[in-house]
């Protein structure tokens, strides 16, 4: 008896093995290939590269408000952000609470106005600007003025003496699946209020950032898609051998606890 359960785990171990060999190598075609391919048209590609765990651009605050489907903005651009030449990404920052902010690219550029900051993070973490960026860290500056005056002074003095909003806004790439947009709006001058406000915009997938397809391709996001049908179809004939290697490891004890 003994001896026939020994020849019987020869015979279904090594066939588990080979079954499940076959399992990984055709029975996941299409979530290999899912995979492989799910990011290349995201709309993180369109963003510039950079050395580094992140990068700090200057770009310029309208001087007026800005409305959109009856909401209030301060709307913000920057240049370089996006890979290439002659590309501008705008940022619309609500006024009030209660409403999101909006990123779009555009091919118009604003000519005048105050300097606005963005931070863009594609590794944790801007350790320099814990001031700003640090939810803990800032609630020293909320309530006071001078403490942003010295910030500004010292390593934003483009912004010395404004009598405008300094807006300083954080896009944090470093997940692969979503992005967040953070933000502070500073009023250290007389007759700045609120002085201090913040907002937040979470985890949102990169498909609410509306930039151009100019570093990805429309015909290859169709190639893509089309090209789904390829590893459906060796799923579809290779169930059969799939069904056979999760029998056969069943039957050698893997599905066990």
């Amino acid at each position: 008896m003994i001896k026939m359960r020994v020849k019987c785990l020869k015979v279904i171990f090594p066939a588990a093995a080979a079954a499940m060999l076959m399992l990984n190598a055709a029975g996941c075609a299409t979530i290999s290939y899912h995979d492989h391919f799910k990011y290349a048209n995201s709309e993180r590609n369109e963003f510039a590269g950079f050395n580094g765990k992140y990068k700090l651009y200057r770009g310029i605050l309208l001087p007026e408000v800005v409305e959109r489907n009856g909401i209030e903005y301060h709307e913000l651009q920057f240049r370089d952000v996006l890979a290439g030449s002659g590309r501008y990404l705008n940022i619309l920052v609500p006024v009030r609470e209660g409403s999101d902010p909006v990123i779009y690219e555009t091919p118009s550029e604003i000519k005048a106005g105050k300097t606005a900051y963005l931070f863009v993070e594609r590794m944790c973490c801007t350790d320099d600007y814990k001031e700003i960026l640090d939810p803990l860290h800032s609630r020293d500056v909320e309530k006071d003025p001078e403490l942003m005056k010295r910030i500004i002074r010292e390593q934003f003095p483009e912004s010395e003496g404004s009598a405008s909003p300094v807006i300083f806004c954080s896009l944090v790439f470093s997940n692969v699946f979503h992005y967040d947009l953070m933000y502070q709006v500073w009023r250290p001058y007389p007759g700045g209020t609120p002085l201090y406000e913040s907002g937040f915009y979470l985890q949102k997938p990169y498909s609410t950032i509306d930039v151009n397809w100019d570093e990805r391709s429309i015909a290859g996001a169709v190639a893509v898609k089309a090209g789904y049908i390829f590893p459906v179809a060796l799923d579809i004939v290779t169930s059969p051998v799939q069904l056979v290697a999760v029998l056969v490891y069943v039957a050698a004890g893997g599905a066990a606890r």
